[in-house]
This record gives C-alpha cells, sequence and structure tokens, in this order.
C-alpha cells in the first residue's frame, strides 16, 4: 500500500473517532439533562440543563409529586389500613385521577399487591376487594416507609431545586 493511501485513511479513521466522541459527549451531557435521567437520578442536580429541559421537568415533576402526595401514598395507606384491595369503584376514582396527571410512570405503591394472576398471555388486571396476607401486608408497609421518607422527600427536595434555577 502507498504511503499516501495509508496516510489518508489514517486520517479518516481519526476524523471519524474525533466525530464518535464528540457524538457521545454531546449524548452524555444530554442524558443527564433527559427526564428520564433527571428522576432515575433524584439526587442529581439539573443546573446545567437548558431553560426548555427545566420547563419540562418542573412540569413531570409536580404531576409525580402531585400523584405519590394525593393519588398513590392515600391509596397505599387506606389498603394497609383496611388489609385489602380497593373497591371497584376506589380503583375506577384513583386511576379517574392519574389520567389527569401525565409522566407520572405505569406504577403505583399497590399494583403488585392487588392484581389478578397473569392470564395465558401475561396479562395482568386489578382485583378489586382482594384480600392481603401477612407478607403482603409486610411488604407493603416497608413500600409506604420509603414513598414517606424516601421517595417523596426526594422529588419535593428535586422541585425545590428545580424552583430556584427557574426562577
Amino acid at each position: 500500500m502507498r504511503k499516501e493511501t495509508r496516510d489518508m485513511m489514517q486520517f479518516r479513521v481519526h476524523h471519524f473517532l474525533a466525530m464518535i466522541l464528540t457524538v457521545l459527549a454531546a449524548e452524555g451531557a444530554w442524558a443527564a439533562c433527559s427526564i428520564g435521567g433527571q428522576l432515575s437520578r433524584l439526587d442529581a442536580s439539573p443546573v446545567k440543563c437548558t431553560q426548555s429541559q427545566l420547563d419540562r421537568l418542573d412540569k413531570v415533576l409536580s404531576n409525580r409529586l402531585q400523584f405519590r402526595e394525593v393519588l398513590d401514598l392515600p391509596l397505599a395507606t387506606e389498603v394497609l389500613r383496611e388489609g385489602k384491595c380497593p373497591s371497584a369503584e376506589e380503583f375506577k376514582a384513583f386511576f379517574d385521577g392519574w389520567k389527569q396527571l401525565p409522566g407520572t410512570g405505569f406504577n403505583y405503591t399497590v399494583k403488585r399487591y392487588c392484581m389478578t394472576e397473569p392470564t395465558y398471555y401475561g396479562i395482568r388486571f386489578p382485583w378489586p376487594d382482594k384480600p392481603l396476607d401477612d407478607t403482603a401486608v409486610s411488604r407493603l408497609s416497608a413500600d409506604i416507609d420509603v414513598l414517606q421518607n424516601e421517595l417523596i422527600p426526594a422529588l419535593s427536595s428535586k422541585r425545590s431545586e428545580l424552583d430556584r434555577l427557574v426562577r
């Protein structure tokens, strides 16, 4: 192979690698400010995010905090107190309220305790008035503790930090 051809190939390889590193570095910065990235790392600061990213994050955090405080925690507490899953009407009211809050995810605290066994196709449905056994009650109690003492305070803290950055 001629020296000129080899030099040209090396130049192209180096140029290609430099472009890949630039794209990966930019993608890493974007991922740090993505909604999913910020919600999965509630302790990460959004200080380097753009104004539009901060605005979207503010809306999602507001909805998620409202969902956890106003809908999810009261439902889980009621299920624990009664020792059974919500009635069909209570499930309907919960899901109707949840639909008003986009961007809150697809899990709620009592979901793993108040679902039917999977169908042949793996589909599960809410099971109204399903009684909870002792194991489910103790696990739900632990889940409520995490919700009250870790998740809701972390969401509130992140929202407070975001309010300081937006203003």
